[in-house]
């Protein structure tokens, strides 16, 4: 890759160096961009001023702008790798779905072509007006309502270090499972042959998008979830699933992403889910805007929105925050109304069904219910010898607890205690610590670390009728999302058992991982299967 200057900005040009990306000087400023228009004289000459993105490369918009900029580089840097690979990065624009002249809004992180019609029709939906894109070939800060191109130093400064750290990134030396048959088979060592088929990849992250890399990678490694998209039976060409506002199907895009996992060429050891993340941000609007968020809402809204793609319902869409598939824990148990969808790949392979039991300790008078869960809240709980584990913590979650206002429906009695069981277990579970709580008038981090056992015997968690019929009450530990940091920072990384060997996903960067380190890790979110 070269680097061409004119007029002081930075502009990508393309050229191939054996599947290396090499920061050059190009001997002509418009080999990258051709002839300047009509707007760049006018810019370059200083006689025109667009008011909108004077000020873009400070605050809030300062922000979007470098977020934008690493997007672009990073999909420029891959492109450039893997031109003709099929499964690599194709974005689209969000209104048309064609191609030609690709921008990146910074009113709400949306892909737009520069179709007149397409930036009225997108301008119309966007709940921000800003009218600044950035140019997703050129790199350049465009206004859609003065049709200038403005760039000031400090957007400038900004440019050349996300495409400087970009082109870096693409030559990160990543140990086996991509080596080729021409490496040394010393690279394999510690690795079994079996990962290079094992979809193995990092993510680029794309600013604070470590949270979505991680709950992707647990989610995408899930055999069940993974076969389903990579044998075919979601057929995009197909789809018409819409959501209210528009928003992209979630279903489609779990669907790309399987497939550059899994099908895209073994050299390039990375992928950048770009349109992934605007979707995600687009169908889950409180999440949108490159800020950190937490993995386990991540987790619950996916699946959500998931689920209601492949079932065509456009229940819990997103235009307005969704009531997500049922969170199971002892604050919100029991006021579930129930999953709203048909049964998906998501209800077979994540849901379980959680029994709660009000016993009046008076009368002796009971109540149950029944309620489906996608994961369990678990809170951080000793055992008898003062460790903690999963085992601790789910044995303090099916304890029974006095409950507070709440009548005896028979006596009156306040004396109510209620306890929690499992009555199915799902196949996929998906257990959360909670580490995040109030403390005094702000909120902090429990940071005491939770054991995990490589297996689990859930049978004393079940309801006595789930022990008599169940048979896979044994789970093994496949997955879990680590979080390191405190409660206003951090960052997410998976660890992944593959082959009897376990596997650290940390954004672009993959590599085994000793089981010293996998027990050490600060597991947050954790993905037991059924044995």
């Amino acid at each position: 890759m070269a680097l061409a200057s004119s007029h002081g900005h930075l502009q990508p040009v393309i050229t191939p160096q054996a599947g290396l990306m090499s920061p050059s000087v190009a001997a002509s400023p418009t080999s990258a961009v051709g002839s300047p228009s009509k707007s760049n004289q006018a810019i370059a000459r200083g006689s025109t001023k667009c008011e909108h993105s004077s000020k873009v490369s400070s605050g809030v918009l300062g922000g979007r702008l470098r977020k934008a900029f690493r997007m672009c580089s990073l999909l420029i840097v891959l492109r450039a790798k893997a031109p003709n690979d099929p499964a690599g990065q194709h974005p689209v624009c969000c209104m048309c779905r064609d191609s030609y002249r690709l921008h990146f809004s910074l009113a709400d992180a949306s892909i737009v072509c520069w179709r007149s019609s397409c930036l009225k029709a997108h301008a119309a939906k966007s709940i921000d007006s800003c009218p600044v894109f950035v140019d997703m070939k050129l790199l350049e800060v465009r206004c859609a309502t003065c049709s200038l191109t403005a760039m000031d130093g400090d957007a400038d400064m900004i440019r050349k270090i996300e495409f400087t750290d970009a082109c870096r990134a693409a030559n990160l030396r990543l140990p086996a499972p991509w080596v080729t048959a021409s490496h040394s088979a010393k690279a394999y060592k510690g690795l079994p042959p079996a990962t290079v088929q094992a979809g193995l990849k990092g993510m680029f992250n794309a600013g604070n998008s470590c949270y979505i890399s991680a709950v992707l990678q647990c989610l995408l490694h899930s055999q069940d979830l993974r076969e389903y998209f990579l044998s075919g039976k979601h057929k995009q060409a197909q789809c018409n699933y819409k959501t209210p506002d528009g928003s992209p199907c979630m279903a489609c895009q779990i669907d790309d992403v399987t497939n550059q996992l899994y099908g895209s060429k073994l050299e390039i050891p990375v992928i950048l889910p770009a349109n992934f993340i605007h979707a995600t941000w687009l169908n889950c609007k409180d999440l949108a805007g490159g800020e950190q968020h937490d993995a386990h809402e991540l987790y619950i809204r996916l699946l959500d929105a998931l689920s209601s793609a492949l079932s065509g319902s456009t229940k819990g869409s997103a235009t307005v925050p969704p009531a997500p598939l049922p969170l199971a824990g002892p604050a919100n148990n029991g006021d579930s109304k129930g999953v709203p969808h048909a049964r998906t790949i998501v209800q077979e392979s994540f849901e379980g069904k959680l029994q709660s039991v009000l016993l009046c300790q008076k009368c002796g008078s009971k109540r149950q219910m029944e309620d489906p869960f996608l994961d369990l809240a678990l809170q951080v709980a000793e055992d008898e010898r003062g460790q903690v584990s999963l085992m601790s913590c789910l044995r303090q979650f099916t304890q029974p607890e006095k409950i507070h206002d709440n009548q005896c429906h028979q006596c009156g009695s306040n004396d109510i205690h209620k306890q929690l069981n499992i009555q199915q277990l799902p196949k996929v579970l998906c257990l959360q610590i909670k580490r995040f709580k109030a403390m005094g008038s702000s909120f902090g981090k429990i940071n005491t670390h939770v054991a995990a056992p490589p297996v689990i015997d859930m049978t004393p968690f079940l309801t006595t009728s789930a022990q008599e019929s169940s048979n896979g009450r044994r789970m093994k530990l496949r997955s879990f999302v680590a979080h390191t940091g405190t409660m206003d920072t951090g960052h997410y990384t998976t660890y992944l058992k593959e082959g009897g060997t376990w596997i650290l996903l940390d954004d672009a960067h993959v590599r085994t991982a000793s089981l010293a380190e996998a027990n050490a890790a600060p597991g947050y979110l954790f993905f037991y299967d059924v044995l």
